[in-house]
């Protein structure tokens, strides 16, 4: 069985590591680089899915009274600005954006998680862990990226970005 995750339009800030480095590196940032869809590759544990929004976990943190694991973006968005106050989707534990932390063991479950290509519904046959797939986006093994390339002189990213705005 496998799961996808929706695409996000969010793209990496400067400062972030690469999967790659999340995993090797001795002190690791908490940033999953990937960018569009992602579709797994068999079944994965329930805990590197996001509580709130169900999809692969993006820059993962958890809640420290309850311990529920959400991407750092879905966690912000349950925060009320008003109040500063957000209320955990699974059990309702009341928390604050100071109440987060980045969780370094979901990202090293994360960069070995067996993936297939984004574009394997497009004919990509590529599939190998998510640690590898930014890179793999990013090279001229991607036979979609390829093509998009060739075929219309646009980046592959700037397609993706416009199939991402169409959905």
């Amino acid at each position: 069985t496998s799961r996808t995750a929706p695409p996000t339009a969010a793209a990496p800030t400067s400062t972030a590591s690469t999967c790659r480095d999340t995993c090797t590196s001795p002190n690791p940032m908490m940033s999953l680089t990937y960018k569009g869809s992602l579709t797994l590759k068999g079944s994965a544990q329930d805990g590197v899915f996001c509580t709130k929004c169900g999809s692969v976990l993006r820059n993962p943190v958890q809640i420290t009274e309850c311990g529920h694991r959400y991407c750092n973006q879905c966690a912000i968005s349950l925060i009320d600005k008003h109040t500063g106050v957000g209320y955990c989707k699974k059990d309702g534990t009341k928390f604050t954006s100071s109440s987060l932390f980045s969780d370094k063991q979901a990202s090293k479950e994360l960069c070995k998680l067996p993936v297939y290509c984004a574009h394997k519904a497009d004919g990509c046959e590529w599939d190998g862990v998510l640690a590898d797939l930014q890179a793999h986006l990013d090279s001229d093994a991607c036979a979609v990226r390829r093509k998009h390339s060739s075929s219309s002189g646009r980046s592959y990213h700037n397609h993706h970005q416009q199939q991402q705005q169409q959905q």
